[in-house]
């Protein structure tokens, strides 16, 4: 992850979708925020993250998604 600048975070007893949503709103004013998933629940939080699909080899973003 060095060579990419991703950060990895871990934390015992939470789950990676909940760590995932607290950082994107914690961040959303000052990055552009991808996260890298085929899971749809994520899209829950496309009001703050684009989400690249890499199944499908697509950006998804809010405006994308609701048209």
């Amino acid at each position: 992850c060095q060579l990419t600048r991703c950060h990895q975070v871990f934390l015992p007893g939470e789950e990676a979708d909940d760590i995932i949503a607290s950082y994107t709103e914690k961040y959303k004013d000052i990055y552009n925020i991808f996260v890298v998933t085929n899971d749809k629940d994520y899209y829950q939080l496309l009001d703050n993250i684009t989400i690249y699909n890499s199944k499908d080899d697509i950006f998804v973003t809010k405006e994308k998604f609701q048209s």
